[in-house]
């Protein structure tokens, strides 16, 4: 009986859907033989495919209510594309690498699917915007653009992003109104103007398809939530600010234009999701605690190859990328008591009220302390160990290494990171002040940063990419010439380990919660 009617479903989805999925196939097949004939560039035939393919699927939302089923016909088609793409048997780029950014749209659409399923208009929305603007940002860069950039690997221009911004405006204009109820927000302009911004900065650091995955999962978390966006002050703030910090950061080469946008929509999403500047502050502690380490006690010791350069998109991600993946899934309940006493009347009337909610809020809060305790740690172990230790233990070697080779523990670095992670751990009093037991809870974010850099020095010891030559291991390649040996993983990179290690500290801590 059950399979009897999974069987009607999916012939009535296939029956409402067939004239897609035989547009997509053609395109797929005249574009493929097109390009392969020289008929037109790569890139043309791309976006064709990019623009009817994206465009059927934010259209086959709108032809089927029965949003579950549509999920589990697209899982396999994208895994016979991943497959079709990892096997070089399907289209690749100009430069004959795998076209990646082919697999990455169904793989959002599917997430859009999976968690938006009762909320098919904010899907349909957020691939129409990949479908249309995306393409436009670089058929007009590629024909009109002269003013090239790059901020993440592959270049954009400002015509690209013009493109991008008054399509995109042009789509909300005509579609919200008739898809949402925004009557409170006084000024809707503004509204749609700030959601036009942050989507185009989106679409500026997207590199080599990348953009396919975070342009519809941005749109569809800005727009999945009006009330949100009543909390417009603190983002306006934020974004005049940041016009002066990009400036200040690229000058002094702290950090790649790339790295400040980035670290720029960070702070967004952060006051965004927060409502409040206060959860910018452990931020600005780890950015400015850093850059002041590193000026107050130099080294001339290279522990990685971006040393002493500027950071990267990277490495903004993998110190600061957790935290703000963390407010994304934060409770709106949570505004109403950050940087509140708990004892006051309010909180105690809303913890009673919802007390899931506002437990969930607080663990995030927590967890997010936690990711950026563990980067502090991580990084302040580094710059005080590689200045103030001549030699290092690696334990998971069980033996001795130069100070500053990933793995190497020393006495000054560990009680740096200790000191790091208790800094962290204290911004807890600021976001969640009087709260019962708060002694406890800085303990166990200390406790859990420090034991994060202790992750991140067995990652670096036994996975990250190691090289012999001079007679000794390095993370560094020799300037010239090849090592004599390498160990460790050819991707593992310090970057990756330090993403990891919080990843692995904060997702142990999610596992806990949840099991509780």
């Amino acid at each position: 009986m059950l399979g009897g009617k999974i069987y009607l479903t999916s012939m009535n989805l296939i029956a409402d859907l067939w004239p897609l999925a035989l547009l997509v196939l053609l395109t797929t097949l005249l574009t493929e033989w097109a390009t392969k004939a020289g008929k037109f560039p790569y890139w043309i035939g791309r976006k064709i495919l990019h623009f009817v393919a994206v465009g059927s699927c934010a259209l086959a939302v709108r032809m089927t209510d029965d949003l579950n089923s549509l999920f589990w016909l697209i899982l396999p088609v994208w895994l016979l594309l991943f497959y079709l793409i990892a096997t070089n048997k399907l289209m690749r780029d100009e430069r004959g690498r795998p076209a990646w950014g082919i697999v990455w749209f169904p793989f959002a659409y599917l997430i859009l699917l999976w968690f938006y399923a009762q909320e098919p208009r904010w899907i349909y929305l957020s691939m129409l915007i990949l479908a249309i603007s995306d393409p436009l940002a670089t058929i007009f860069g590629k024909l009109f653009g002269k003013l090239k950039y790059s901020l993440s690997g592959e270049p954009k221009s400002l015509t690209g992003n013009a493109a991008f911004s008054i399509s995109c405006l042009v789509i909300l204009s005509y579609s919200v109104p008739y898809h949402f109820e925004y009557g409170f927000i006084h000024d809707f302009g503004l509204f749609l103007y700030l959601i036009v911004i942050l989507l185009t900065v989106a679409e500026a650091l997207g590199s080599y398809g990348s953009d396919n995955l975070h342009i519809p999962l941005f749109a569809i978390w800005l727009l999945s939530d009006p009330q949100d966006l009543t909390m417009l002050s603190p983002v306006i703030v934020v974004l005049m600010l940041a016009i002066p910090f990009i400036w200040l950061t690229v000058r002094s080469q702290k950090l790649t234009l790339g790295a400040a946008i980035t670290a720029t929509l960070l702070a967004i999403i952060v006051t965004f999701k927060s409502g409040s500047y206060l959860p910018l502050l452990p931020l600005i502690f780890f950015f400015g605690s850093s850059l002041l380490l590193e000026k107050i006690f130099p080294t001339k010791v290279l522990s990685d190859s971006k040393d002493r350069r500027s950071r990267d998109i990277m490495q903004v991600m993998a110190n600061g990328g957790v935290y703000g993946a963390i407010f994304l899934f934060l409770p709106e309940l949570t505004r109403e008591f950050i940087g509140v006493s708990q004892t006051g009347k309010v909180a105690v009337s809303l913890y009673e009220a919802q007390r899931e909610s506002v437990v969930l809020g607080r663990f995030l809060l927590g967890m997010g302390l936690v990711s950026l305790a563990v980067a502090t740690a991580d990084t302040w172990a580094s710059t005080i160990g590689k200045r103030f230790a001549k030699t290092a233990f690696d334990p998971f070697r069980w033996q001795k290494v130069p100070a500053g080779l990933s793995g190497g523990i020393s006495l000054p670095g560990t009680l740096a990171a200790l000191l790091g992670s208790v800094g962290i751990a204290s911004f807890l009093y600021l976001l969640l002040p009087d709260w019962r037991l708060i002694i406890p809870h800085l303990i166990m974010i200390s406790i859990a940063g420090f034991g994060g850099m202790l992750v991140d020095s067995f990652l670096g010891s036994r996975l990250q990419r190691q090289y012999f030559y001079a007679g000794r291991w390095h993370d560094t390649p020799p300037d010239s010439g090849t090592p004599g040996q390498t160990r460790g993983l050819s991707w593992m990179t310090n970057d990756v380990v330090n993403l990891v290690s919080i990843m692995l500290v904060c997702g142990t801590l999610g596992l806990i919660f949840l099991l509780r």
